[in-house]
Protein backbone atom coordinates (compact mmCIF):
# COMPACT_ATOMS: atom_id res chain seq x y z
CA UNK A 1 0.00 0.00 0.00
CA UNK A 2 1.25 3.01 -0.86
CA UNK A 3 2.35 5.67 2.41
CA UNK A 4 0.05 8.64 2.66
CA UNK A 5 1.54 11.62 3.26
CA UNK A 6 0.79 15.56 2.56
CA UNK A 7 2.81 17.94 0.97
CA UNK A 8 5.44 20.42 2.66
CA UNK A 9 2.57 23.18 1.94
CA UNK A 10 0.25 21.20 3.38
CA UNK A 11 1.97 20.34 6.89
CA UNK A 12 2.57 23.94 7.02
CA UNK A 13 -0.96 24.70 6.98
CA UNK A 14 -1.42 22.07 9.92
CA UNK A 15 0.02 24.82 12.04
CA UNK A 16 -3.09 26.90 11.84
CA UNK A 17 -5.34 23.80 12.70
CA UNK A 18 -6.97 24.06 16.07
CA UNK A 19 -9.38 21.66 15.82
CA UNK A 20 -10.26 18.42 13.28
CA UNK A 21 -13.04 16.08 13.02
CA UNK A 22 -13.66 13.43 11.28
CA UNK A 23 -17.29 11.39 10.65
CA UNK A 24 -18.12 8.61 8.06
CA UNK A 25 -20.91 9.58 5.86
CA UNK A 26 -23.20 7.07 3.82
CA UNK A 27 -21.53 4.31 2.86
CA UNK A 28 -18.38 5.10 1.42
CA UNK A 29 -18.11 8.95 2.14
CA UNK A 30 -15.37 10.52 4.65
CA UNK A 31 -16.15 14.09 6.16
CA UNK A 32 -13.23 16.33 7.42
CA UNK A 33 -14.50 19.38 9.77
CA UNK A 34 -10.90 21.40 10.55
CA UNK A 35 -11.47 24.23 12.57
CA UNK A 36 -8.70 26.96 12.07
CA UNK A 37 -7.17 29.67 14.89
CA UNK A 38 -9.40 32.24 13.90
CA UNK A 39 -12.49 29.95 14.47
CA UNK A 40 -12.90 29.56 10.50
CA UNK A 41 -14.29 26.44 9.84
CA UNK A 42 -13.76 24.41 6.25
CA UNK A 43 -15.21 21.12 5.54
CA UNK A 44 -13.71 18.33 3.31
CA UNK A 45 -14.90 14.94 1.91
CA UNK A 46 -13.41 11.71 0.09
CA UNK A 47 -15.05 9.20 -1.41
CA UNK A 48 -14.30 5.92 -2.84
CA UNK A 49 -16.44 3.81 -5.65
CA UNK A 50 -17.03 0.65 -4.04
CA UNK A 51 -17.98 0.57 -0.31
CA UNK A 52 -16.55 -2.79 0.24
CA UNK A 53 -12.48 -0.57 -0.51
CA UNK A 54 -13.90 1.82 2.41
CA UNK A 55 -11.09 2.36 4.45
CA UNK A 56 -11.84 5.21 7.29
CA UNK A 57 -8.12 6.18 7.68
CA UNK A 58 -7.68 6.63 3.90
CA UNK A 59 -10.68 8.32 3.69
CA UNK A 60 -9.59 10.75 6.46
CA UNK A 61 -6.40 11.72 4.75
CA UNK A 62 -7.97 12.77 1.83
CA UNK A 63 -10.19 14.24 3.14
CA UNK A 64 -8.16 16.46 5.25
CA UNK A 65 -6.11 16.48 1.84
CA UNK A 66 -9.29 17.98 0.49
CA UNK A 67 -9.71 20.56 3.46
CA UNK A 68 -6.38 21.84 2.97
CA UNK A 69 -6.49 22.69 -0.86
CA UNK A 70 -9.57 24.39 0.09
CA UNK A 71 -7.72 26.37 2.70
CA UNK A 72 -4.38 26.91 0.45
CA UNK A 73 -7.12 28.69 -1.98
CA UNK A 74 -8.10 31.01 0.76
CA UNK A 75 -4.66 31.40 1.80
CA UNK A 76 -3.57 32.45 -1.39
CA UNK A 77 -6.61 35.20 -1.62
CA UNK A 78 -5.46 36.48 1.64
CA UNK A 79 -1.70 36.89 0.68
CA UNK A 80 -2.60 38.82 -2.26
CA UNK A 81 -5.08 41.14 -0.33
CA UNK A 82 -2.26 41.83 1.97
CA UNK A 83 0.20 42.53 -0.70
CA UNK A 84 -2.49 45.20 -2.56
CA UNK A 85 -3.14 46.83 1.30
CA UNK A 86 0.36 47.19 1.61
CA UNK A 87 0.99 48.52 -1.38
CA UNK A 88 -1.66 50.90 -1.38
CA UNK A 89 -0.54 52.09 2.11
CA UNK A 90 2.93 52.63 1.26
CA UNK A 91 1.97 55.05 -1.73
CA UNK A 92 -0.58 56.85 0.70
CA UNK A 93 2.52 57.59 2.98
CA UNK A 94 4.37 58.52 -0.04
CA UNK A 95 2.01 60.79 -0.80
CA UNK A 96 1.40 62.61 2.39
CA UNK A 97 4.93 62.86 2.78
CA UNK A 98 5.71 64.44 -0.20
CA UNK A 99 2.26 66.86 0.06
CA UNK A 100 3.52 67.38 3.92
CA UNK A 101 7.16 68.57 2.71
CA UNK A 102 8.69 65.26 5.10
CA UNK A 103 12.39 64.29 3.65
CA UNK A 104 12.36 61.13 1.70
CA UNK A 105 14.76 59.26 3.26
CA UNK A 106 13.14 59.56 6.60
CA UNK A 107 9.74 58.31 5.26
CA UNK A 108 11.28 55.68 3.58
CA UNK A 109 12.58 54.13 6.90
CA UNK A 110 9.38 53.89 8.26
CA UNK A 111 7.93 52.42 4.68
CA UNK A 112 10.89 49.37 4.69
CA UNK A 113 9.87 48.30 8.32
CA UNK A 114 6.14 48.40 7.46
CA UNK A 115 7.57 46.21 4.52
CA UNK A 116 9.28 44.13 6.94
CA UNK A 117 6.30 43.61 8.62
CA UNK A 118 4.26 42.65 5.80
CA UNK A 119 7.10 40.37 4.61
CA UNK A 120 7.19 38.77 8.38
CA UNK A 121 2.85 38.23 8.53
CA UNK A 122 3.26 36.74 4.95
CA UNK A 123 6.19 34.17 5.56
CA UNK A 124 4.16 31.94 7.76
CA UNK A 125 2.11 30.88 4.97
CA UNK A 126 5.14 29.89 3.20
Amino acid sequence: MTKLELTEYQKGLLKHIVKESYRKDGEKTTVALITLQNGFEIVGTSGCVNPADFDFEIGKHYALVDALTKLGGYVGFYMQEIKYQSEVAIQAVRDLAKESGLESEEVEVYIQQLQEEVDKALGQYK
